[in-house]
């Protein structure tokens, strides 16, 4: 979600919109990642604001909020064998999905600062969803 324009109301109809398309789709509920803490992720006031709550945090300032449709939907949750996790990867490897647009460019300018640091990089995979 991105809304260059703050205070007329256009993030809440897009969150409006979110709800409507999953619940068509038979989903239970909408989740998003937050983190106050970067300058690429929003925070969480604007989602606490439209009824999501907290319902898990990650290392690193990272949150997930989830508008749940039931009070008996089991709340998401993301990871909690972090350091297992990277214990398979030695040099830089970058894992990215095609979510976001901004998010290629993110990709060049990493690989980019690696090389001129030297540092070793695995590669670029791509997480299909």
């Amino acid at each position: 979600m991105w809304v260059s324009e703050g205070g007329k109301g256009y993030g809440t109809q897009l969150i409006n919109k979110w709800i409507e398309d999953a619940k068509k789709l038979s989903k239970k509920g909408v989740v998003v990642v937050t983190n106050a803490k970067t300058s690429w992720a929003p925070s969480q006031d604007f989602f606490l604001t439209n009824q999501f709550e907290v319902v898990d945090t990650a290392p690193y300032g990272f949150e997930l909020l989830a508008y749940k449709f039931t009070n008996e939907t089991l709340n998401p949750y993301f990871p909690n064998d972090w350091d297992d996790r990277v214990k398979k990867f030695h040099n830089l490897t970058i894992l990215r999905s095609f979510q976001c647009p901004y998010v290629a460019i993110a990709t060049e300018n990493l690989v980019a600062a690696a090389d001129k640091v030297n540092l070793q990089s695995m590669g670029v995979f791509f997480i299909s969803h």
